[in-house]
């Protein structure tokens, strides 16, 4: 059981060194795959790709770089990856499925971040700001 989460810390750590590619991660659900935020020169905004624990495969799933995208979080049984779209209408949360199709949006997430499924993969929990603060829920 800690094996994998060694291969995913030794292979972030391998991906922030990367100069020019700062990375944000969520560890995979059942799938061996990573999901993380890829920026770079070419595009300052954000997608989400994923990668195997061991650096290899890496795939982007969002190829939309005048969108951005961030804070990727799995669901437990690996399938569907929930999270932030930036630049693309009033709600920000998204959900797709492992292989980056399938697209959906969140209904009613409003200005969002940082979700996660619920162990039961059936909801998600994020955070959202009180409107016309600098506070934050949890929705």
């Amino acid at each position: 059981m800690k094996r994998p989460l060694v291969l995913s810390l030794a292979t972030l750590a391998v991906l922030a060194a990367i100069p020019g590619t700062p990375v944000s991660a969520a560890f995979p659900g059942r799938n061996a795959r990573l999901a993380f935020q890829h920026w770079d020169a070419l595009n300052n905004l954000g997608e989400i790709h994923t990668i195997t624990a061991t650096a290899g495969g890496d795939l982007n799933l969002t190829a939309t770089p005048l969108i951005e995208d961030r804070d990727p979080a799995w669901s437990a049984d690996g399938t569907r990856i929930a999270f932030r779209r930036a630049g693309a209408g009033v709600d920000q949360l998204w959900v797709m499925n492992g292989a980056g199709g399938a697209l959906a949006v969140v209904p009613g997430s409003g200005t969002a971040s940082s979700p996660a499924f619920s162990p039961g993969g059936k909801r998600l929990v994020y955070e959202c700001w009180v409107p016309f603060t600098t506070e934050t829920d949890l929705c």
